[in-house]
């Protein structure tokens, strides 16, 4: 192992793995240490990239003892009254099958597989959610899972949401095919999936579209007009790479906390919940 190259172990050996790992074989201040999975595709995701395989966390630990987009863009829109978005995309047959089996199962879902990421993002941008309800869209493939739903949101800071997330729907409008960010699994698209109203204007994302009245005269009968935002274009697996090494070193704080994503997790079982119920759900807080 080079010197001052963080070692790194990836914990699950899923879809997006592949991605993690080829990004930190690339990267001159990685090293990827340890692949830790309870099946082959982590055995053979370790074995590809030389390095360690474990079948469990507590294993890879003991080991491991051995070795010595900016928010406040949003707010360029006045007071930030509503938000919609939507993450929908026709998942194949072969994605539920053979080690994918489990998606199709009550563990998986485009709940905790993909609006988990969505709501991560809304709560970067727009604070915390404290209330959520939520209805199932239809399914075709006779899954245990939920395969699209509509919800709603309430902020802590008072600005209302919607929110719909489909896994079985032909569509350009989700956030990787928007951003092109995966472009093996989600082709270009260029197409926003959210769209945050505020008193002064209109934000749209990815395609960071700023809408806002042309003339001094706000109000329906006024014209409106739009101009793209600048923003800085990277990859966004290098970019997350690079904040993680310097977590590790001290240097930076991290862009998304252990805690942001506990909270996410705490919105997605409240929606799963009202799904259950037919009610509104309070999310519990506290994780930031």
């Amino acid at each position: 192992m080079q010197q001052n190259r963080v070692a790194i172990a990836i914990i699950g050996a899923g879809t997006i793995a592949q991605t993690h790992a080829a990004v930190i074989e690339k990267s001159p201040d990685a090293i990827l240490s340890a692949i830790v999975d309870t099946n082959d595709a982590g055995k053979n995701l370790a074995e590809k990239y030389h390095a360690k395989f474990f079948g469990s966390i507590e294993d890879m630990l003991k080991w491991q003892s051995q070795l010595s987009i900016d928010a406040a863009i949003v707010w360029s829109i006045g007071t930030v009254i509503g938000v919609s978005g939507v993450w929908a995309s026709l998942k194949p047959p072969e994605y539920f099958q053979g080690n994918g089996e489990w998606r199709g199962g009550l563990d998986g879902g485009v709940i905790l597989i993909n609006l988990i990421h969505e709501v991560d993002l809304l709560q970067y941008l727009l604070g915390s959610i404290q209330r959520v309800y939520a209805e199932k869209a239809p399914s075709i493939r006779n899954h245990e899972a939920e395969e699209g739903l509509a919800a709603t949101f309430r902020f802590q800071s008072g600005v209302v949401g919607t929110f719909l997330a489909l896994d079985n729907a032909a569509s350009p409008f989700n956030i990787e095919a928007g951003t092109g960010e995966n472009q093996e699994l989600y082709p270009f698209s260029g197409q926003d999936c959210y769209r945050i109203f505020g008193t002064r204007g209109t934000l749209s994302i990815p395609d960071n579209k700023l809408w806002s009245y042309a003339e001094p005269e706000k109000g329906r009968n006024s014209k409106m007009q739009n101009r793209a935002l600048d923003c800085e274009v990277g990859d966004v697996y290098e970019d997350q790479l690079r904040n993680f090494i310097e977590v590790v070193r001290g240097t930076e704080d991290p862009v998304c906390s252990g805690e942001a994503g506990l909270s996410a997790v705490a919105v997605c079982e409240a929606i799963k919940e009202s799904l259950r119920t037919n009610q509104p759900v309070d999310v519990p807080g506290g994780y930031t």
